[in-house]
């Protein structure tokens, strides 16, 4: 009876053993997949405000890890949905938190966007563990020219003399509040 008791409690603990192997290697995989999002490039498309109506389209890496061997097609897409042209970019590393910018023909952006609908970013990198990553990244240029001309990244042209003028006004208003206070 002794050596049934005995028998079947080590293949309880055999069993238990290996659900902890098991537990223990999810553990193990979760941490590798996490340290690998922990250093996924993210290359994404922009078009920064450099002047009232001058930009440059640029690339950057926002992701927290470097992006290897980077081959990537800049597709400007026309108001025909034709392709009107086509940049092809190839770099060996293109580390966290750089930019490469490209100058875009036309340079005045009002320009631009007539010719012009859309950027499509399409392309691959590895990461630093060598594993291919892919890149796809869209510009919307409308959405981009309402948003500089909203007020929530620019100021529509004239009203800079607008607000200026309101703040003339407001600063007149509290000199007359003052001189009353003093008692001119």
């Amino acid at each position: 009876m002794i050596e049934w008791i005995t028998g079947l409690s080590s293949a309880f603990l055999a069993l238990l053993t290996a659900y902890y192997i098991g537990q223990n290697n999810r553990i193990i995989e979760e941490m590798r997949q996490a340290r690998k999002a922990q250093l996924l490039p993210y290359v994404k498309a922009n078009l920064p405000k450099v002047a009232p109506r001058y930009f440059p389209l640029e690339l950057t890496n926002a992701g927290p890890g470097a992006a290897v061997n980077v081959e990537v097609t800049i597709t400007l897409r026309g108001r025909e949905q034709s392709i009107d042209k086509i940049i092809q970019w190839v770099h060996p590393m293109f580390a966290p938190g750089a930019n490469e910018r490209f100058l875009v023909e036309p340079l005045d952006f009002g320009e631009f966007v007539k010719r012009y609908a859309r950027i499509v970013v399409h392309g691959t990198c590895r990461n630093v563990f060598g594993e291919e990553c892919p890149i796809h990244d869209e510009v919307d240029l409308d959405t981009i020219e309402r948003s500089w001309f909203s007020g929530d990244i620019g100021l529509p042209p004239g009203s800079v003399v607008d607000k200026l003028g309101e703040i003339e006004d407001r600063l007149k208003d509290i000199e007359k509040q003052l001189e009353k206070v003093a008692g001119r």
